[in-house]
């Protein structure tokens, strides 16, 4: 009966032969298993019933394998029926990622050269994410230096953004910086990337040359705006001196602060909407706005 079986399967290989069924050049299909046209799947692959052969060695009982980018068997202890790539779902992290193959299943492609994806992490392959990113538990290494764990990240930010770690609370997986989706503002906008993300490039660096942004405000970068110009909370600053709350403003020529009586919550420069007219106009720009 085994002869039988053999002598149809090699039929049906030299038919789907001559009707251009074979496999396609990248995938791996051949039968130099041992245990080949047993009726049982011997490769170790996806469907296996044993792991005996290499993946794609027993086409006739498992079917071709497709070729992917992180499949080999060079880890020291492939075939074991334990994955140790380190990779999602392995037991043990003795060996690279994708080199456990047939205990692990193939891995995906290598992560693209713009991405951040290293081992150099102290604590690479011990099953826990300790970069700093999302989805870590620890944040004692640099994003994407614990990459078997992680996973890769993305890439790095532009050269033109904000994105640093001095931040003294930095990789706390809470966003101290002052920006936007920020829980605190005790750190420099940008200062806290791990944490918050990348920033866009600072506001003064992007403004055209007629704009006022600093953030000489004593309390910049607490989410609120306290420039006293349209749409703040407060006008406990001067104008355009609370950017990264505010945004940039405008520059004209009547606006300044040089009133006497600038920054007290009421318009003394005798323009429309004013309460005084102690000053010339466009002098209490904090409280009246520009004019």
């Amino acid at each position: 009966m085994r002869t039988l079986k053999v002598l149809a399967l090699a039929s049906f290989s030299l038919a789907a032969a001559s009707f251009g069924f074979t496999a396609t050049a990248d995938a791996q299909c051949n039968n130099s298993c041992s245990t080949a046209h047993d009726g049982e799947c011997d490769d170790g692959g996806p469907g296996h019933l044993y792991d005996i052969c290499d993946l794609g060695s027993d086409c006739a009982d498992c079917g071709t394998r497709g070729a992917t980018a992180g499949c080999t068997n060079t880890c020291s202890t492939s075939n074991d029926s334990e994955c140790d790539d380190g990779g999602p779902g392995s037991l043990y992290s003795i060996c690279d990622l994708g080199t456990d193959c047939n205990d692990c299943g193939a891995r995906g492609a290598a992560p693209a050269a713009s991405a951040l994806c290293s081992n150099t992490c102290s604590t690479s392959n011990d099953s826990e994410c300790d970069d700093g990113g999302p989805g870590s538990l620890y944040s004692i290494c640099d994003l994407g230096t614990d990459c078997n764990d992680c996973g890769a990240r993305g890439a790095a930010p532009a050269a033109s953004a904000l994105c640093s770690n001095t931040c003294s609370t930095s990789n706390d997986s809470e966003c101290d910086d002052g920006g936007p989706g920020s829980l605190y503002s005790i750190c420099d906008l940008g200062t806290d990337c791990n944490d918050c993300g990348a920033r866009g490039a600072a506001p003064v660096a992007q403004v055209a040359a007629a704009t006022i942004c600093s953030n000489t405000c004593g309390t910049a970068n607490d989410s609120e705006c306290d420039d006293g110009g349209p749409n703040s909370l407060y006008s406990i600053c001067g104008y355009g001196s609370d950017c990264n709350d505010c945004g940039a403003r405008p520059e004209t020529s009547t606006c300044s602060n040089t009133c006497g009586t600038s920054n007290d919550g009421e318009c003394d420069d005798g323009g429309p909407g004013h309460l005084y007219d102690i000053c010339d106009i466009g002098t209490d720009c904090s409280d009246c706005g520009a004019r």
